[in-house]
């Protein structure tokens, strides 16, 4: 039996190599193209429930749903999402008195398992955030909102305020309710359902998440935008940006996002390499730990006080931080908003937190905070505890550590003592949870409208999205005025109030907007599209726009070779399975009539 599987194993074997190559040959544009995007930070969670802009959380709920209305692409103002237009009085789509805002939902969104997109999945996911207390979507739908559905195309959204809320618009995922209705009433549940793969109606579907690794989507072809033109994306988490770039330029990524800009540097002039620097819209922040209702929080009570905040404000050289730790890649802080917004506030000349060691140490000097034992570090007032502070950088903002390590030395020469510690994203969300912190630098990417990251800072938010529970009564009356008013006009002078407010009361420190570094293989893939035009982001924008249009290279250049096709004919492999096949049985006729002579 033996001697006779031999040669079928060898022919069986043989025509496993040969597959491969017809498939390759005969097949080469439904090859399945798969774009790989090195990043420095894993998925936090795959569940929409738990969403806390820790990880690429946004990303993969950006490319796997869609919302009720989506960002212009050119301008990032609302745009048609699941919703065929934006609600105005002049379309007949607000009520006269701005309580009633009616949407209509297209026919032809379906659920990734094929079960159409209703009206009644866009109601069900805002009252399951509403009802269920999901705090990262709650703020978005203010004033007891009502949701009816007269019929499948039909959303009418009803507020007790006139509100700018519907369409500003609510950055919440639409979920579908034939999954998630199940979980309504216990959200507990809901946010330890594993949600892989995910249903959503976006042009992408999260299928696989190998925690620390990868997580990999899949292209949706009955997307109601159109189908992307790559077939899977898989997005590899990077211990180190050194190894990322490293992945770069040896083929195994085709492009990777949030490089430090000596390393972005270091790309520059390789064959077949791209570098791209999008315009900052994320900023770096210094957060203080107000307690608030924590009782676990472990802050310094020296900033409870504006003057000792003001201080640390003035010993910040952050221009200095723009030049050493982006190299100049960036711009100095002010505001929560970043400079390409429209929305941004910029501090009138003359009136800016200048770097002025000198000013730092008469506040403090003033208000009583001395060091009464000559031991470099002052004392609270009355010669109470020393003013130490820990500051904790998140690893995962390649700018951070260095960032805080110049910021310690700032803080030493003002006599604040301070300890620098680097911690990964995993223990940066339990110090942001639990409250044990001093201060800590993280970032935030605001939305594009103003509304969330104004949220952030309202007693409210204390708990949920709060970076350390800061909290002023004034400031809460602002951000409802803001959420009040029923023109862009008067909003936005609202607006920029808030934003002056927060930097006077020096609820954080704003250190500065970095330019996102991106660089990309030209020899794989093509068609990045910066969003918005001309200096967005390639990927990792508010919405999946970047990943529509990239396609493997050879696809752009109208089929040309596929990865393969040079391979050996399976007509060659099959004349030499023969030929060993035939050779085999001439061999064993041979052998058998020489015993058959011994005998």
């Amino acid at each position: 039996m033996r001697r006779t599987l031999i040669p079928l194993v060898v022919l069986a074997a043989l025509m496993a190599l040969a597959a491969p190559a017809l498939a390759q040959s005969s097949t080469p544009i439904e090859e399945r193209s798969t774009l790989t995007v090195g990043m420095s930070y894993d998925l936090y969670t795959s569940n929409p429930l738990r969403a806390c802009g820790c990880g690429a959380e946004y990303e993969f709920l950006a490319i796997n749903y869609d919302m009720l209305l989506a960002f212009d692409e050119q301008t990032l103002e609302a745009a048609p999402g699941l919703a065929t237009e934006v609600p105005t009085k002049e379309n007949g789509g607000v009520s006269d008195d701005g309580l009633t805002y009616t949407f209509h939902i297209r026919d032809d969104a379906t659920w990734h398992d094929g079960t159409p997109v209703t009206s009644r999945d866009v109601a069900f996911t805002y009252r399951f955030a509403l009802d269920n207390k999901i705090g990262a979507y709650n703020n978005y739908l203010p004033y007891d909102p009502v949701f009816e559905t007269p019929d499948d195309s039909t959303l009418v959204w009803t507020m007790s305020s006139p509100s700018l809320a519907p369409v500003a618009p609510p950055f919440i995922p639409i979920l579908p309710e034939h999954v998630w209705s199940e979980f309504d009433g216990d959200p507990k549940a809901g946010r330890q359902f594993e949600n892989i793969p995910a249903i959503g109606s976006g042009p992408f579907r999260l299928v696989e998440w190998e925690e620390g690794r990868f997580w990999r989507v899949e292209a949706n072809e009955e997307y109601w935008g159109g189908a992307p033109k790559v077939d899977e994306i898989v997005f590899r988490a990077f211990d180190n940006p050194e190894t990322m770039a490293l992945a770069l330029r040896d083929g195994e990524v085709d492009l990777v996002s949030g490089l430090p800009p000596n390393i972005a540097r270091s790309l520059e002039g390789q064959p077949d390499i791209a570098v791209h620097e999008a315009v900052g819209r994320t900023f770096l922040n210094l957060a203080f730990n107000f307690g608030g209702q924590n009782p676990a929080a472990t802050n310094h009570p020296a900033l409870d006080d504006l003057t000792v905040r003001t201080a640390i404000a003035h010993a910040i050289d952050k221009q200095a931080l723009v030049d050493k730790v982006l190299l100049g890649n960036g711009v100095a802080g002010t505001s929560v908003m970043p400079p390409s917004s429209p929305w941004h506030w910029q501090p009138p000349a003359g009136e800016e937190q200048s770097f002025d060691l000198e000013a730092a140490n008469s506040m403090l000097d003033d208000a009583g905070y001395l060091d009464t034992d000559d031991d470099g570090v002052r004392e609270m007032p009355g010669g109470g505890e020393p003013i130490e502070l820990e500051l904790v950088a998140a690893s995962s903002v390649v700018e951070a550590p260095a960032t805080a390590r110049l910021i310690a030395g700032w803080l030493g020469e003002i006599g604040i003592g301070s300890q620098v510690k680097a911690v990964g994203d995993g223990a940066m969300n339990q110090v942001w949870t639990r409250g044990t912190f001093d201060a800590y630098l993280w970032g935030w990417t605001p939305d594009p409208d103003p509304d969330f990251i104004l949220s952030v800072f309202t007693t409210a938010q204390c708990g949920n999205w709060s970076d350390g529970c800061y909290s002023n009564p004034e400031y809460d009356e602002l951000y409802t005025e803001q959420q009040l008013a029923t023109s862009v006009e008067e909003r936005r002078a609202l607006v920029a109030e808030m934003q002056q407010f927060l930097y006077e009361d020096v609820a954080e420190v704003i250190l500065f907007y970095a330019a996102d570094l991106e660089a990309y293989r030209t020899d794989t893939f093509t068609g990045y599209s910066p969003t918005p035009p001309p200096d967005g982001y390639m990927v990792f924008g508010y919405l999946p726009y970047p990943y529509m249009d990239i396609e493997p290279v050879s696809a752009a250049d109208g089929g040309a070779t596929s990865p393969g096709s040079d391979a050996i004919p399976l007509w060659v492999w099959g004349a030499v399975a023969a030929a060993i096949v035939v050779g085999w049985v001439l061999v064993s006729r041979a052998r058998r009539s020489r015993e058959d002579e011994r005998e």
